[in-house]
């Protein structure tokens, strides 16, 4: 991934609309978001008739992306986390000289806060691959390559200072649990980038292949089959997954064990802008529940004092 560094951005602009399509024309403009706040494509899969007159919500905009700047594309809103010191990282992850898909990662809990990513048409069935699983260069050296590399690839004794390395994992009791899953990629490239230990997190085993992995599929299904397509016929989504914090470590302080899990997505439905989230915890008895983004923010803002949300 490439971590970029720049100026504090600057407020300016006005906020535009498009038909059907909320955007953000250039750095200049405003993003905007208007949507249903009790939309779920988990279990009944129905929309509610009656719409909650949200108006669009103008947001600061910025001069120049400072951050995340060479992978915006992943964002409804770009937060602005500059100047937090050291701890929060912010990764546009590229695998074989491709950006595919965006990490703000916490460098002292070597966990990350979350992945932002574009949902991909994943009509095409690329078999699920198995690769080693891979870390971030940058972290140990921005002058390091942008792509991802594996640990024999990297032989730096600083990587285990800057993130989790694969015997963190090791008989930990503990998934590699993925932030951006791989049955939301399409191709094998892109598969294959979601293997990286900056997009995974330890997860309850039981969790993880079992009502995490269910609304995972059950998710994608909803996406394909009721968001709005581009002009070739490919669904347009934008999907964020994260974990909060929680108060135990895998061997003795070196990786956050998170206490909950949580995803967001938005899309057009019916020339209506849909956001859906949900929230777990992160044990074998969990249950996914429905929160609303209001809900969602005030959670995260119990633990961390940044403005990390991507969404309005």
């Amino acid at each position: 991934g490439k971590i970029s560094r720049g100026r504090t951005p600057k407020r300016t602009g006005l906020c535009t609309r498009k038909t059907q399509e909320l955007v953000c024309h250039s750095v200049n403009e405003c993003i905007i978001l208007q949507y249903l706040p009790k939309v779920s494509p988990i279990g009944n899969m129905r929309l509610q008739s009656q719409l909650c007159f949200f108006a669009c919500i103008l947001l600061p905009c910025l001069t120049e992306v400072t951050e995340f700047k060479n992978c915006k594309e992943f964002f409804i809103r770009v937060p602005n986390i500059n100047n937090q010191g050291e701890q929060y990282k912010q990764i546009c992850q590229f695998y074989n000289n491709a950006v595919r898909f965006a990490t703000l990662y916490d460098t002292k809990r070597r966990i990350p806060v979350y992945s932002a990513y574009v949902f991909e048409d994943v009509s095409c069935q690329e078999p699920r691959p198995t690769p080693t699983w891979m870390i971030e260069p940058q972290l140990v050296d921005e002058k390091l390559q942008k792509n991802m590399m594996t640990a024999g690839q990297l032989k730096n004794p600083a990587v285990m200072q800057s993130q989790a390395v694969i015997e963190d994992y090791e008989n930990s009791g503990f998934d590699k649990g993925h932030l951006v899953p791989v049955c939301h990629r399409s191709s094998k490239d892109s598969k294959i980038s979601t293997f990286t230990l900056t997009n995974a997190v330890p997860q309850n085993p039981s969790f993880n292949r079992g009502k995490w992995r269910v609304q995972e599929t059950e998710l994608k299904a909803y996406i394909m089959k009721n968001c709005q397509k581009d002009q070739n016929n490919k669904p347009l989504a934008k999907l964020i997954t994260g974990a909060i914090p929680g108060n135990n470590w895998v061997k003795v302080d070196r990786v956050n064990i998170p206490s909950r899990m949580w995803s967001a997505f938005t899309c057009v439905v019916n020339n209506t802008n849909v956001v859906f989230a949900n929230i777990a915890d992160n044990n074998q008895t969990s249950n996914l529940k429905e929160i609303s983004l209001t809900d969602l923010k005030n959670e995260l803002k119990k633990h961390y004092n940044i403005d990390i949300f991507p969404f309005p």
